[in-house]
């Protein structure tokens, strides 16, 4: 979760109005995880990979410490 947290404070510098209902997105952690849970919603897709290919769980394990160097694709599910 920590490299959402990063996301989040590089990109979120103001909270944006949500195009559907009457919703504010104030980071994008809050879009991603159910802190409840501790766990990453199901519409969101990650695949996270370390310097070496290795595949890292983190779906299953959010906590997960991100070696240097890794590759994580994080894609949100459009509902079609």
């Amino acid at each position: 979760m920590d490299v959402l947290a990063r996301i989040d404070e590089s990109y979120m510098k103001q909270p944006i109005k949500a195009k559907r209902g009457n919703s504010t997105i104030k980071s994008i952690l809050q879009m991603a995880w159910n802190a409840r849970t501790n766990e990453i919603f199901e519409d969101i897709g990650i695949e996270a990979r370390d310097g070496a290919q290795n595949w890292l769980p983190l779906r299953n394990e959010p906590l997960t410490k991100v070696p240097d160097g890794s590759t994580i694709l994080i894609t949100p599910d459009p509902g079609c």
